[in-house]
């Protein structure tokens, strides 16, 4: 039921850490082993870049390499409940610890930056961006939102995230500030219960070229 890029990612980590770890049958799978290839695993910085001078090899980084015993723990734990191995071999490794690997430092945008992006935003997008900025909502959930998700007309308004819509596959509520409100039932007019709060949401790069502008 997993999506083809999602079974792509799992198999290209399978066949590499049989292929690096020397493993050519189930038996072969072994803890030891895997912590050892783990410490050295190398990673290919823009492998998808034209010029391959400008590949660059790097020690692999602690959520990559989490990544990968996530997936061959879960294969194992696979062919245990399908008979195919006694037990898992793999349940006895501690992840790596992620907390060093900052790779970019985040922080919120001031009022005085968030204001600039809101000028450098287009006015269809305005009511978008002022949403996301005042729920944390991500930009594939908006583009999902249907209007019987947002609840303005209650006590205590709220944007409900069906399960489908979200990446954790968990259903959520988020609680709307009384600006969101107001400016939503304008938004609204007579739209119907399925259709689209937003029609269309921005690419990655207009969002990047916004930002620079601001």
């Amino acid at each position: 039921g997993r999506s083809e890029i999602y079974f792509n990612q799992c198999d290209n980590r399978l066949k590499r850490l049989f292929d690096e770890c020397g493993w050519m049958l189930l038996s072969d799978v072994d803890a030891e082993r895997f912590i050892a290839w783990r410490d050295t695993a190398k990673s290919d910085i823009a492998p998808n870049i034209l010029d391959q001078s400008k590949l660059k090899v790097v020690t692999m980084g602690p959520r990559t390499q989490n990544h990968y015993q996530v997936t061959l723990t879960s294969f194992c734990r696979w062919c245990v409940r399908r008979g195919r191995m006694a037990a898992n071999p793999i349940t006895t490794v501690d992840k790596v610890d992620t907390c060093s690997d900052v790779r970019r430092g985040r922080r919120a945008m001031s009022e005085v930056e968030v204001g600039a992006l809101l000028k450098a935003v287009p006015a269809e997008y305005n009511l978008l961006y002022r949403i996301l900025l005042s729920t944390g909502l991500r930009r594939n959930e908006a583009a999902l939102l249907q209007w019987r998700d947002v609840h303005i007309d209650g006590t205590t308004p709220f944007i409900e995230l069906r399960a489908e819509t979200t990446k954790a596959k968990r259903a959520d509520a988020l609680p709307l500030r009384g600006d969101m409100v107001k400016s939503l039932k304008e938004a609204r007019g007579d739209a119907g219960d399925e259709e689209r709060v937003f029609r269309r949401v921005p690419r990655i790069k207009e969002h990047q070229r916004w930002l620079k502008a601001a």
